[in-house]
């Protein structure tokens, strides 16, 4: 890697206790949730991808391909999506200077997604640059080293997106009209699949 390599670090690591198994694992174009984000984020530009697992992380692992992912265990997932975030920037090499942090439960989020964020970091000069969707910004969002330190100074269930409206002097943002889109519950599950399948006719 050289100085400028970028990461993808995928948060995986909730519990779903509102599902009846692990949205990870929920079907989605052949694959599984996570399957579908680790192999778009492996397609992408980026040099390194970390998944980061927690609740369920041995039933996860049997059936993941990670592809060229390095996987990780968040032992203390239970603390929130913070502890997630901060196990996945403390894995990265020094020699990365920027990464993207996302949710496998956003199905849309894919290659073009973080190639967009990848390339909007060159052509604006912007340190985050994050998705714009509904009347808010948010993950996949992109943060160069800069703000690693913060990163892992979050605490709780307190994600990124605090960090954004920190900082918006240093913010760009690109559109992503589909990051509107999370899997939270069966119900979510249930209607985001119909409107799948419409969209397949």
């Amino acid at each position: 890697m050289n100085k400028a390599s970028t990461a993808i670090i995928i948060l995986a690591a909730g519990e779903s206790n509102r599902m009846r198994i692990p949205k990870q694992l929920l079907p989605f174009r052949g694959k599984n949730m996570l399957q579908h984000a680790v192999d778009e984020a492996s397609g992408s530009k980026a040099d390194f991808v970390i998944a980061v697992l927690g609740a369920n992380a041995e039933r996860i692992k049997r059936v993941l391909r990670p592809s060229r992912a390095q996987v990780l265990v968040n032992e203390h997932w239970s603390e929130g999506i913070s502890s997630s975030i901060r196990v996945g920037v403390n894995a990265l090499p020094a020699t990365v200077g920027s990464a993207i942090i996302s949710l496998c439960d956003q199905p849309y989020a894919s290659l073009r997604t973080f190639n967009n964020l990848l390339d909007s970091s060159l052509t604006t000069g912007k340190s985050i640059i994050a998705c714009e969707y509904g009347a808010t910004s948010g993950t996949p969002a992109l943060f160069s080293r800069k703000y690693f330190d913060q990163l892992v100074r979050l605490d709780g269930d307190r994600g990124a997106k605090k960090i954004i409206l920190e900082h918006n002097d240093d913010v760009a943002r690109i559109p992503f009209a589909e990051g509107t889109i999370d899997i939270d519950t069966a119900e979510d599950y249930q209607q985001f699949m119909k409107t799948e399948m419409g969209m397949k006719k």
